[in-house]
């Protein structure tokens, strides 16, 4: 993620380029890049055995087959969730 993170951060030249996209009607706008990146880690969570009988904290919880990944750069950090549907409600946030 070290590359991505890069192309994300907010520094000059990244925001110059940022103003620069769609100039060229031709060229995919930044959406595609984003829709990429979201790709890429749905696949690698897709890879994660949530049947696996032991923890591995703070990333894997056996008894809820629950598997939380952070993926941090400086310019953001992208949270994915791999969990069995019948125990989604135990990992969400209640809201009153």
């Amino acid at each position: 993620m070290g590359i991505i993170g890069l192309l994300l951060t907010d520094t000059p030249d990244n925001i110059r380029g940022w103003k620069s996209i769609q100039l060229n009607p031709d060229e995919p706008d930044s959406s595609v890049f984003v829709r990429r990146l979201e790709q890429f880690i749905m696949e690698a969570m897709a890879t994660a055995d949530v049947k696996h009988p032991e923890d591995y904290p703070p990333y894997y919880n056996a008894t809820l087959r629950d598997m939380t990944m952070h993926w941090k750069t400086e310019a953001y950090t992208y949270t994915s969730m791999r969990v069995y549907p019948d125990n989604l409600a135990k990992v969400l946030p209640t809201t009153a």
